[in-house]
């Protein structure tokens, strides 16, 4: 996914952002594109393509870019005069905001999900080696030698050994008594800065046991700090940089301040000269000789808003969110010479495989993206940018479907060089279609029910209406005459397509837990009811289905398609995919942890296509791996329907005992925005709402603590 409905959003460059104000600007972001994938059980990757992402944090070491990029790290090329090119990625399941890299190994800040370490030697393929478990929120973090100090938000700041830096540990720690936005180290000195608090300077010669020496009265959004010996540089996001001296940390004094733009957010330091990113100025160099006098050496006009730098040598790379990562040869700062990497948006949202070999993807800010079947190129053969977000897609004999959200319905022709021909717009938001052989397609209207559409055989499309729906339309299926509309908490109901322009209700079923996704095969609907688990149904007598099994442990199901085996393929985003056996029962043969949101997987010849929100990928079977049964958790994991929503949204979960349950909701800084439930709940299955009225639009996390349990999951809040 961070990336929220950026499509839904009009384009706005930084001159337009003086006459915002801060919740305006914080709902403006967008995507870049990377790689990733990560084989479990019996499913591998067999290839990859470009994915979404949004960069936090760079640091370049060894001629390359590292990047925390929201969702994971990226690794990109990052030697003069060559353009940069992607190298590698690797996944995460948190919020990434932060990283460092000591010598062949990256240690990524995952927010609530912690601290990772991942080795980098082959920077093609990251490879994963594990988390630091005493470190269980990580926000920022800066490396001193053979030391690590990590900025944990409210539990304070960690210093880890890294002697063996596959295996960091743990040796000394700061309650500073508030949320630690970041920190720096020089020496046997290390600041901290607390939010709505002061500025901590401690005494690190004992890194085991750090002592707080002095400190600074600075209050509010300290947004980078750099040490220099006997100086120390202080960014806020919104008063500017401010040069201290702490040749004695106990009576450290002001040298200097002055102004930066007004939303600064990062700087990096070589000498004299510090760069300073600002979301309203672009990248600024500053030279401090006489630190009395700034002078204003040069400016640099990134594309986007710049959230992060790092300087190298002659080398300055920022992390430039929507834009990704661009880098400034500033061997001469008089005259920096500009490099970037041209990276198409998009987030993979659902996915077609068409037999004359080309997948057809919904990329949601990215469009329609046409693929080869082996995904064996990095880029797309075609993109076609939509106004909306596209979120499923659909063919027939002659014609694709793009459902593009508040975009409408777009219909283009089926060749390897799709073309726009028609556009359907709608006053409610499209989503889920389904197409019935007859070249009738069906697409969901959100909470106003489904419209039906025919086209085959026509000069134009023919509308013939809505058909409400007892609550909000989620997924639809058809199979031969049949055709079932799932309703969220309203439900399914079964309706005739005998004619297929005019539905006939048939049956409303109420299960347990709701109805929230389909698959039809024959006579037989496979329906999601969310922590409920996934159900089977006998559809031979339409007017009273049977439930005849059931599986759960799979988390909330988004995505259910057949394999050409006719196994059932289940999406359970966060969770990742699950194969399952429908004959004689619903039975569990193999699980795939996708790197990102599994939202969609197609058959594909003998494999499957994922759409993960990261990675589009191909899955196949790999040899001499037999599948096993799934020991299915005793925790469902959580599920937010809508998602994205506005204003609020119902977030599911499952205890298999009573306890106390902690469950908060958090920003992207790892602030805390909202607690849902903090206290005792009995075993079973619970909802609650997350109301976010107040709230500006972005990405947001949500966290469960049940015990020993803890499980976080992704909000995206449009507004």
């Amino acid at each position: 996914m961070e990336w929220i409905l950026h499509s839904l959003i009009p384009q706005i460059r930084r001159d337009d952002l003086r006459n915002l104000g801060m919740r305006g600007m914080w709902g403006i972001v967008g995507g870049i594109l990377c790689a990733a994938g990560i084989a479990a059980a019996a499913l591998e990757v067999t290839s990859t393509v470009a994915v979404a992402g949004r960069p936090r944090d760079v640091r370049l070491s060894n001629g390359l870019a590292f990047s925390a990029d929201q969702y994971g790290l990226l690794v990109v090329n990052a030697v003069i005069p060559q353009p940069p090119g992607i190298m590698g990625h690797w996944g995460s399941v948190g919020l990434s905001s932060g990283l460092e890299i000591h010598g062949d190994y990256a240690y990524l800040c995952d927010g609530l999900q912690g601290l990772h370490v991942l080795s980098v030697a082959n920077p093609w393929q990251p490879q994963y080696m594990g988390f630091v478990a005493e470190v269980t929120t990580a926000v920022a973090a800066h490396l001193n030698g053979q030391y690590l100090y990590v900025a944990c938000g409210d539990e304070g700041l960690a210093v880890l050994d890294l002697a063996d830096p596959a295996n960091p540990v743990k040796v000394g720690d700061f309650q500073a008594g508030g949320w630690v936005q970041t920190a720096a180290s020089l020496g046997n000195l290390a600041v901290v800065a607390v939010e709505n608090g002061p500025l901590c300077l401690l005494d690190c010669s004992q890194p085991e046991s750090p002592a707080q020496v002095g400190q600074i009265p600075l209050s509010g959004a300290v947004q980078s700090l750099i040490l220099a010996p006997g100086r120390l540089y202080v960014l806020h996001f919104e008063s500017g940089l401010s040069l201290w001296d702490v040749a004695n940390p106990a009576q450290p004094f002001q040298i200097c301040s002055f102004p930066t733009g007004g939303w600064s957010t990062d700087m990096a330091l070589q000498e004299s000269i510090v760069a300073v990113a600002d979301y309203l100025e672009g990248i600024t160099l500053y030279d401090l000789s006489d630190p009395l006098r700034p002078v204003r050496v040069t400016h640099l006009d990134p594309d986007g808003f710049p959230e992060a730098l790092d300087w190298q040598g002659d080398l300055l790379a920022a992390a430039v969110g929507d834009q990704g990562l661009e880098m400034w040869d500033i061997a001469n700062p008089y005259n920096p010479l500009y490099f970037t990497s041209d990276i198409p948006q998009g987030s993979p949202q659902d996915a077609v495989w068409d037999p004359q070999g080309r997948i057809y993807e919904a990329a949601g800010d990215g469009g329609l993206r046409v693929w080869d079947e082996a995904l064996s190129a990095a880029d797309p053969e075609v993109q076609v940018q939509t106004p909306g977000w596209a979120n499923s897609i659909a063919f027939s004999q002659q014609w694709i479907y793009l459902a593009d959200g508040f975009g409408g319905l777009r219909i283009f022709t089926r060749s390897s060089s799709p073309q726009l021909s028609f556009v359907l717009d709608s006053p409610h938001y499209t989503g889920r279609l389904a197409v019935h052989d007859q070249g009738v397609v069906y697409a969901a209207q959100g909470d106003a029910g489904f419209l039906t559409v025919a086209l085959e055989g026509f000069g134009a499309p023919q509308q013939y209406g809505l058909t409400p729906a007892s609550g909000y339309v989620c997924d639809l299926a058809v199979s031969g005459n049949l055709l079932l509309v799932c309703q969220g908490t309203g439900g399914f109901t079964i309706f005739d397509v005998t004619n297929p322009t005019d539905p006939v209700p048939l049956s409303l079923v109420m299960p347990q837990g709701g109805a929230w996704s389909v698959c039809l095969s024959g006579s037989m609907a496979y329906v999601s009811s969310g922590i409920q688990g996934l159900k089977a149904w006998d559809l031979s007598s339409p007017l009273s289905p049977q439930m005849t099994g059931q599986v759960t442990g799979l988390g909330w199901v988004e995505g259910l398609s057949l394999d050409t085996a006719g196994n059932l393929v289940a999406c359970s985003g966060m969770d990742g995919v699950y194969l399952l056996a429908v004959e004689p029962a619903l039975q569990v043969l193999d699980h795939f942890d996708s790197p990102g949101l599994a939202r969609r997987a197609c058959s594909a010849g003998d494999g499957l296509i994922l759409a993960d929100d990261m990675a589009l990928s191909r899955l196949g079977a790999s040899t001499g791996v037999v599948p096993s049964p799934h020991a299915v958790p005793s925790y469902s994991s959580l599920r937010a329907h809508p998602n994205p929503f506005n204003p609020s949204t119902t977030i599911g979960y499952r205890l298999p005992a009573p306890g106390y349950v902690n469950f908060r909701v958090y920003d992207t800084a790892g602030r805390e925005v909202a607690t849902l439930v903090n206290g005792w709940r009995d075993a079973g299955t619970h909802e609650v709402t997350f109301d976010a009225s107040g709230l500006a639009s972005g990405v947001y996390l949500v966290r469960l603590e049940a015990g020993d349990f803890t499980q976080a999951q992704k909000l995206i809040l449009l507004k």
